[in-house]
């Protein structure tokens, strides 16, 4: 199964959103756009990782992972309306 996590990274890259990662209150990156580097970070911690997302024009977004999760559920929490949000119910609709 795929990571939903990669996948939500990927998508975001692609349009141009750039990625800040926080874990326990500790900053992993900020104005991230290296695909490997955001995973890496992503992967390198046992807890909830909360991703933050930037795009110039658009409302900053936000969302909580749990990469020891099932794939398909690793993003726990988002901003109602946002990116994230359109993303995860992409497939509902």
């Amino acid at each position: 199964m795929i990571s939903e996590a990669e996948e939500l990274v990927k998508s975001g890259l692609k349009q141009g959103w750039k990625f800040e990662l926080f874990c326990e209150g500790e900053h992993l990156c900020k104005d991230n756009k290296d695909f490997k580097d955001i995973m890496e970070h992503i992967r390198s911690v046992d807890a909830v990782v909360e991703l933050h997302m930037q795009k110039e024009g658009e409302k900053d977004d936000w969302a909580n992972l749990v990469m020891f999760n099932e794939p398909d559920e690793e993003i726990v929490d988002c901003y109602v309306g946002g990116f994230i949000d359109a993303f995860i119910n992409r497939e509902e609709e």
